[in-house]
């Protein structure tokens, strides 16, 4: 719901991996004439999963590997159906390789890769200076830079299953309700059950390969980045989770002798888990996460809008995060103005100089340009400017916040 209502990419490339799975184990379980259609739509599916979310680009190719591995007996017997779904593989590789390897593509991973902190190559150095000091040889073998990385990975990657994230906390305010977290705390004990019995009950051997790769393989791309943990990297631990729930739910009403009893007391807590969120969600998320959610963008555009004719130019701050499309989006610029104006100047993390008609969206140096004589009319947030300026106009954030501020210096 929270993922959804918001309509992040990752959604899209949730779905399509689920499809992918669904037409390629259909093909086997089936057993229809039709395998060579299922998997060369499998194909397709996993194909466009990759162009939806970068994440996908990493465990989609590990997926599909490891399902090759598991059902590869059968994949031998049947390979005049393999013409279809190689060539679409090749037909997508094709395309995503120059395009993930181009300098558009790379921008995005560059700028959210473990691999830009230089500290961990930096301790490993210091590290390896010490030993030198200290006498041992080998010391730059132990603290060799090309594996500074990997405690960090490995941290990162288990960080992802804590309990207190899943069930309590989330990461970013975008990402959950206040005082919930990305998993209804109901599902705990039935998580848990559910992987004991998938695992003890005689469930197919393909089915608990597959569910166990999927659920390890969910964080490895998010472990790769320096933002953790993340939901929206991790989305597709999500059909694990509902699996594992699933079977837990549904094994423990077979055990119980009162299966009436504990399904409208399990029923009961459901309501009250999924109504807590809801309230959540609707009351006190408006309020507690309007600054995470950009709230003040709109009226500010607007504001700008009826005052800019007194100045010559106005400034935003790019410490609004991409103000440049906000501001576009709510005065209604023509986009074929802008285009031809030479549209937006910089991409990815590094966001400056954007520009149309009055508009300037960069960083804001009050104090040097206020010497000027150019009439300006800055707009950013109150840490943008020293104590003692001018406000014209001040946008607060529905828990009474400041969130923006007009400054002028008339």
């Amino acid at each position: 719901i929270q993922l959804s209502r918001a309509a992040f990419e990752t959604n899209v490339s949730l779905f399509f991996i689920v499809a992918g799975v669904w037409f390629y184990l259909t093909c086997f379980v089936a057993k229809t004439k039709k395998s060579g259609i299922l998997l060369s739509v499998s194909g397709i599916c996993f194909g466009l999963a990759m162009f939806t979310y970068q994440n996908a680009r990493i465990f989609v190719p590990l997926l599909v590997i490891c399902l090759l591995f598991i059902y590869r007996k059968q994949l031998i017997k049947m390979r005049r159906a393999l013409i279809g779904p190689t060539a679409v593989s090749v037909i997508f590789l094709l395309v995503l390789i120059p395009t993930f390897f181009s300098g558009g593509g790379q921008v995005r991973f560059n700028g959210i890769s473990v691999f830009i902190d230089p500290k961990p190559q930096l301790r490993s150095q210091q590290l390896a200076e010490e030993d030198k000091v200290a006498g041992v040889g080998f010391g730059s073998i132990l603290h060799n830079q090309r594996f500074a990385y990997i405690p960090q990975i490995i941290q990162n990657y288990f960080v992802h299953f804590n309990p207190e994230y899943l069930f309590f906390t989330a990461d970013a305010d975008t990402h959950h309700a206040p005082q919930v977290g990305l998993l209804y705390l109901w599902d705990l004990p039935f998580i848990v059950a559910g992987g004991y019995f998938l695992y003890k009950n005689k469930y197919p051997k393909e089915a608990k390969k597959i569910i166990t790769v999927w659920f390890l393989l969910a964080a490895v791309g998010s472990s790769l980045t320096w933002e953790v943990p993340h939901a929206l990297r991790t989305e597709i631990y999500l059909p694990t989770y509902q699996i594992f729930a699933a079977i837990g739910l549904f094994n423990l009403l077979v055990l119980s002798n009162h299966k009436k009893v504990v399904f409208v007391t399990l029923g009961t807590l459901l309501s009250l888990n999924f109504f807590y969120y809801i309230y959540q969600y609707f009351v006190h998320l408006p309020t507690d996460y309007s600054k995470a959610w950009f709230y003040g963008r709109a009226q500010a555009a607007q504001a700008t809008e009826e005052i800019k004719s007194k100045y010559d130019k106005v400034v935003v701050s790019t410490s609004l995060q991409q103000p440049y499309m906000f501001w576009l989006y709510n005065v209604a610029y023509d986009p074929a103005r802008y285009l031809q104006e030479g549209g937006t100047v910089s991409g990815g993390f590094a966001e400056n100089n954007n520009h149309f008609e009055k508009y300037e969206f960069r960083q804001i140096d009050y104090e040097n340009e206020i010497k000027y004589k150019t009439k300006i009319l800055w707009v950013g947030t109150p840490k943008d400017f020293p104590t003692g300026v001018n406000i014209v106009k001040t946008i607060y954030y529905l828990n009474g916040e400041k969130a923006i501020i007009f400054v002028s210096h008339d």
